[in-house]
């Protein structure tokens, strides 16, 4: 057996009873993408409306756009370690990176689903990722 299958293994040994410490970080880590990712867009829309919707990035100043660019990072922060959680739970693993949008990941992605083995059917369509033709099944 070659280092690779046993990683693979080992992976999908661990995927298979993901722990409830798991599903408790991936419910506080999807509600704080959420507000963080609420926050962002508020100002974003706050902004718009200030200095209209065509130059407002150019109109605006320094300290908004400082601001909004803090909570952009804290959001792709979360994001990334959504991305990350997943990675590590999912029996699909590695697949997720080229099977589904990230935006679709964060946001609508159920714990049911990160979950599910790789012989069971999602629940749900996933929107296929730009340049194929079909998500994750």
């Amino acid at each position: 057996m070659s280092s690779a299958d046993i990683a693979q293994a080992l992976t999908e040994r661990r995927a298979a009873q993901p722990k409830a410490a798991d599903r408790k970080r991936w419910d506080s880590l999807h509600a704080s993408y959420l507000a963080a990712k609420q926050a962002a867009d508020t100002l974003a829309v706050n902004m718009r409306v200030k200095y209209s919707d065509k130059n407002w990035r150019t109109w605006s100043s320094r300290s908004e756009r400082t601001k909004l660019e803090k909570l952009e990072a804290k959001r792709d922060k979360l994001g990334d370690k959504i991305f990350q959680l997943l990675l590590h739970i999912s029996p699909r693993g590695e697949a997720w990176r080229t099977g589904a949008p990230v935006y679709w990941i964060y946001n609508n992605l159920s714990w049911e689903d990160a979950v599910r083995p790789t012989g069971e059917p999602l629940s749900v369509v996933v929107p296929a990722p730009y340049g194929n033709d079909r998500g994750l099944t």
